[in-house]
């Protein structure tokens, strides 16, 4: 639930409390939850928190590296933070 609030709350441009709740989803919720984590993601993405996103992108992508999700996430953290995987990645 915390999940989906999280979701909701930065679709409805709350990115702060977004932050806040996805912290909470994955505070709450198993090791490496998937859910959660991409809440997370979604979350700090929205809330300009780009570095963060991405240490929550490599971890859903180390359980599921063919996820093309996970990958869009990654790649988009990349992009923001200027990182040079991601032109390689888009090559």
């Amino acid at each position: 639930m915390l999940a989906y609030a999280a979701q909701l709350a930065a679709q409805t441009g709350d990115a702060p409390g977004a932050v806040a709740l996805a912290g909470e989803a994955v505070r709450l919720a198993q090791p490496g939850d998937p859910g959660a984590l991409e809440a997370e993601v979604r979350a700090l993405l929205a809330n300009g928190e780009y570095e963060k996103a991405n240490a929550s992108a490599a971890q859903l992508l180390a359980k599921n590296p063919q996820n093309q999700r996970y990958i869009a996430f990654q790649a988009t953290a990349w992009r923001l933070v200027g990182d040079p995987r991601y032109a390689a990645l888009y090559d």
